[in-house]
């Protein structure tokens, strides 16, 4: 009955963990899919 509030904040901790992974991959992901398009507008031009 002692661990619970730590289970509580150990999830707390996961989710913000988890929360700073995926804006951490949506940044990458999105810095990577920009420098895509950029290779591309500049391989061929218009």
């Amino acid at each position: 009955m002692n661990n619970k509030p730590q289970r509580r904040g150990d999830a707390e901790k996961n989710l913000k963990t988890l929360k700073n992974l995926r804006l951490f991959i949506a940044a990458k992901w999105s810095l990577d899919l920009y420098g895509l398009i950029e290779r591309k507008a500049s391989a061929s031009p218009r």
